[in-house]
C-alpha cells in the first residue's frame, strides 16, 4: 500500500516515465496478490 502511494507520487511529480511507472506497479501487485 505504502509502496504504491509512493509510486503513483513518484509518477505524478514526473520523476519516473510512464513505463516505469507501469513495471513498478505490476511488481507491487504480484507481491500482493
Amino acid at each position: 500500500e505504502e509502496k504504491l502511494e509512493h509510486l503513483k507520487y513518484l509518477h505524478d511529480e514526473e520523476l519516473i516515465n510512464e513505463e516505469e511507472y507501469k513495471n513498478q506497479k505490476k511488481k507491487i501487485f504480484e507481491e500482493f496478490f
